[in-house]
């Protein structure tokens, strides 16, 4: 049985003790690539929360990025990308055989990209203004460059979709053809491109018509009509070459490119393009003001909320570094072949991953002098100057090189040398005979060239001499990066980037904290995100060939889109959350008329399926269906979605308090779907709502008091019965008491002594793979650790029909609910392992029953993390309730009444737990099979 404390007195003296915390381990998720990409699917995201992009530098060495805007809905309501812009440099930097390093900065939330020869390299910052909706690409090269951009657009023509693409668009397909209208591309203007899409027709009327709706045309305008997106590329020294295309006028060290992008409503495309110019001019700032204010806001983001884990067990470094298992030696191999002829005058090892400017004043005193003693005052280590062929002297760092030891991972290597020209030799020789299982530098192919082997990684450099005929080379290894440098007379040649040898735990914190990045880059728009790859869609080979196509299309499925949502509660990502309710409260009026037309009665439903103003899928409503319900039997009855919402926004208000909140958001939204669920169907002859015709989610289509409905109904109301009499009305309190009291019980079947859940009172005919019995553990926590019967739902939760761990099941979240440790460890490994194998970046996963990248996927396993750490209920916050003794966590997490918990647990203890406010301590529980004795 699994013992529990309460935390009193001592912890909230010890509150404060260890002083303020930041998110340090963050920058070890940086995602860093030293080789360009083959395509789009080798892309890394930015984004602002509303203007998003793909960004990846392909083999040619252009930079190419897509633009997603969460707002960007065409006449068909299909979220289409606003265009694609290539970027071409000259000298080309990023081409092979030069260094290359491109990184996703998460603190400043930027990418940068660097490369070229030594002495010419040039670096490019992309980012996205978290206050503004533009995006900016500052070059600067150590020499003059050159610079041109291109913006590139695929929709040339209106244009009928295929089939394949056609059923992407889930709002129309199986009705009439479908088609996507052209963009404009208006002519050269003051050095600038500008271009739109704009929606001369829409097919809001059609929809409308189609479900009965006529009448409701004129009270609810057309909100897609004339919608308008597009932008305006410019930079300072660029001059117009086409429409499409800016190319610098001369060549510079700088260049700042900016794109302002812009969606908006309006009666004219030259209304559009006036306003489009007033915001320009409005967020034309200085690029050092605003690149501070941007990396204020992500600064702020990152400090509110983090998860970091190691594994107690086991070290995370790249303990191996990239040099492997083998004897290190000069000027020959391991057989006594490939001897250099000429001169290794110095030989250096360091214990330590020198700077760049520390391999800078290595060449400088190189270049100086030769004198070992004046050499000698800056090295870590001096090693005895080795011949030809000789092993590395193992007394100079008390480490024996052999076959089964390891070069330390954390290494300089410096060589000076005067190599015979046109002479094949080893340099040094840390690999295999033959092999590629190690490390080798030597003078191949010609004598003239230094060659560089690492693995698969192959690289090939011409050799820099003075004029006294020598090379410096300095080699430095940071095996707990990943990186390995290779220096060349004191300039940065090239840099290989090793993805690190890390445990399990590391792959479960990285992956959180890339699915959060994720989702703030696309969180903050005017809609909900896509659970269907979010603003990160590519074309993707071997399927429709187009950003713009999504499977399943651009209505939400609230099933999906809220497993996105979730997370942000406890993440303290609040400003995140208010697209999604803002979405059902500007269709909420609509909704009540919908339903009063449709049933004759008050109150609002939404559908499971919904464009986003309130109306079904017409995919799902079905074409000429002449009922008021879907002809799709898998949400035909499908109605519980509203309470989940209902349940969410309870929790949103409980983690502040905000009465402003409940009163724009969660009360309209909540009395309107409480009366529903009261008027909708008829009281049995026991005087309790007989929920018939119903469904139990999208699995049992014929069922009876289905219980996500009758659990979720018995929770909410509970808790908005009990919210403060000043945000309520006796009226709605009474009306809510009633529907409460007219529940029927929660269906459930005892074996034996064995008593568990069903997903409905009667039901038959399967034809999903949900456990609806299961959302009685989550979303709505009527079972759980410390609380009563907990046993009841660990047996539905073993009983489950279906068992899965990908997209949108939930089974990590509900077993860390249900405290079963071991499984839910297991469960979020795996799915934060789950990369889409088509795609670089290691947190696009895979799509699942959705798409790439899977935003399900990625909100379960974060939420079901938060859960392992901290449960709450009510005022009670339980802590590590499913968390594995041999992970180390520092985390901060948001709880209820404004509460944040900072907390270490380290080697099987808590080490510093601090609550804010002190006065919360007393309310929070430490699950005793985690925080060991």
């Amino acid at each position: 049985m699994k013992r529990t404390f309460i935390l009193g007195l001592l912890f909230a003296l010890a509150c404060g003790a260890f002083g303020k915390q930041e998110n340090s381990a963050l920058d070890t998720y940086n995602v860093v690539w030293d080789t360009p990409s083959k395509n789009a699917s080798g892309s890394m995201p930015l984004g602002n929360g509303d203007t998003a992009l793909n960004v990846w530098v392909e083999e040619n060495g252009d930079l190419l990025f897509y633009i997603a805007k969460s707002d960007s809905w065409d006449g068909n309501q299909t979220l289409l990308k606003l265009g694609r812009v290539r970027v071409k440099l000259k000298p080309n930097p990023f081409l092979e055989g030069q260094h290359f390093k491109q990184e996703l900065k998460l603190r400043e939330s930027e990418i940068m990209i660097t490369g070229g020869k030594s002495g010419e390299e040039i670096s490019l910052r992309v980012w996205v203004d978290a206050n503004a909706p533009v995006i900016h690409v500052e070059a600067n090269g150590d020499q003059a460059f050159e610079l041109e951009t291109t913006l590139e657009s695929w929709r040339n023509e209106t244009t009928e979709l295929p089939a394949e693409l056609a059923n992407g668009v889930r709002a129309l397909s199986g009705g009439p053809p479908v088609f996507i209208e052209s963009d404009t591309i208006l002519p050269a203007r003051d050095n600038t491109i500008r271009w739109y899409h704009r929606n001369k027709k829409s097919v809001y009327e059609m929809v409308m018509k189609g479900q009965h709706l006529d009448s409701l045309i004129a009270k609810y305008p057309d909100p897609l009509l004339n919608r308008t997106f597009g932008g305006m590329i410019m930079g300072e020294g660029l001059a117009s070459k086409d429409k499409q295309t800016l190319k610098s006028s001369k060549a510079r060290k700088n260049f700042l490119l900016s794109v302002h992008a812009l969606t908006a409503q309006t009666q004219s495309a030259d209304e559009w393009v006036e306003k489009l110019e007033r915001q320009v001019s409005a967020n034309t700032k200085d690029i050092e003001a605003a690149r501070t204010a941007h990396r204020d806001w992500w600064n702020r983001f990152w400090n509110r909320s983090w998860i970091d884990i190691t594994d107690s067990k086991a070290s995370t470094g790249n303990e191996k570094g990239v040099f492997g298992k083998y004897s290190l030696l000069v000027g020959e191999d391991h057989n006594g072949g490939n001897r250099l002829s000429g001169v290794i005058d110095q030989l250096n090892i360091y214990t330590d991953s020198l700077t760049e400017s520390e391999v800078a004043d290595l060449y400088a005193v190189d270049r100086n002098s030769t004198d070992d003693s004046t050499y000698n005052q800056i090295k870590a280590v001096s090693l005895k100057r080795p011949e030809a062929g000789q092993e590395i002297p193992k007394e100079n760092l008390g480490t024996t090189y052999s076959k089964d030891t390891l070069i330390p991972p954390q290494l300089t290597m410096e060589l000076r040398l005067k190599p015979a020209r046109g002479v094949v030799g080893r340099l040094l020789d840390c690999v295999s005979v033959g092999g590629r299982d190690g490390f080798l530098l030597d003078t191949y192919p010609s004598g003239e060239n230094i060659r560089f082997i690492l693995g698969e990684k192959d690289i090939s450099r011409e050799m820099k001499v003075d004029s006294n005929g020598y090379c410096h080379l300095v080699i430095v290894n940071d095996a707990q990066n990943g990186s390995l440098k290779f220096y060349m007379n004191g300039v940065l040649d090239m840099e290989h980037i090793e993805e690190p040898e890390q445990g399990d735990s590391f792959t479960v914190a990285r992956g959180y904290a890339l699915q959060r990045y994720i989702t703030a880059c696309a969180g903050r728009g005017n809609y909900p995100i896509k659970f269907n790859g979010s603003l990160f869609t590519v074309d993707i080979a071997g399927e429709p060939d187009t950003a713009d196509y999504r499977r399943w299309g651009g209505c939400y499925w609230f099933q999906n889109t809220r497993l996105s949502y979730w997370p942000m509660l406890a993440a303290g990502d609040l400003d995140m959350m208010d697209p999604l309710f803002k979405m059902y409260l500007d269709a909420l009026a609509f909704a009540e008329d919908k339903t009063r037309l449709y049933y004759d009665h008050e109150g609002a439903f939404f559908p499971e399926t919904m464009n986003f103003w309130g109306t079904y899928a017409m995919t799902d409503f079905g074409w000429g269906n002449k009922d008021v319900e879907p002809t799709n039997s898998w949400i035909r009855y499908y109605y519980q979605s509203f309470i989940e919402l209902t349940m969410m926004m309870l929790d949103r208000y409980d983690l502040t308090l905000d009465p402003s909140f409940a009163k724009t958001y969660l009360l309209p939204l909540a009395d309107s779907c409480m009366k529903f669920y009261d008027q909708h169907w008829k009281r049995g002859d026991d005087g309790k709502i007989f929920f018939s015709p119903a469904s139990s989610l999208e699995t049992w289509h014929t069922a009876t008091d289905p219980a996500p409905d009758i659990v979720g109904l018995g929770v909410v109301l509970k808790r908005l019965i009990a919210l403060p009499k000043d945000l309520t009305t006796e009226t709605q309190r009474r009306a809510w008491a009633k529907t409460l009291a007219d529940l029927p019980e929660i269906p459930t079947k005892k074996e034996g002594e064995k008593e568990f859940l069903l997903p409905a009172k009667t039901f038959s005919d399967s034809n999903n793979t949900e456990n609806p019995e299961l959302y009685a553990v989550f979303p709505y926590r009527l079972y759980g650790v410390n609380k009563p019967d907990l046993a009841v739902a660990q047996e539905t939760f073993q009983r489950r029909r279906f068992k899965n761990n990908y997209c949108w099941y939930q089974d990590p979240i509900q077993a860390a609910c249900l405290g079963l440790t071991d499984q839910v460890q297991a469960n979020v490994i795996d799915r934060f392992k789950a990369k889409d194998p088509g795609s670089r970046f290691p947190a696009f996963w895979g799509a699942g029953h959705d798409w790439i990248p899977d935003q399900d996927a990625g909100g379960v396993a974060q939420m079901a993390l938060q859960s392992m750490l901290m449960q709450c209920d009510g005022k009670q916050i339980v802590l590590l309730p499913a968390w594995p003794k041999e992970w180390n966590v520092s985390f901060k997490l948001h709880a209820p009444y404004n509460t944040t918990i900072d907390c270490v647990y380290q080697d099987g203890k808590i080490q510093k737990l601090d609550v804010e406010p002190r006065e919360r301590a007393k309310d929070v529980v430490v699950m005793m099979d985690a925080a060991s004795k």
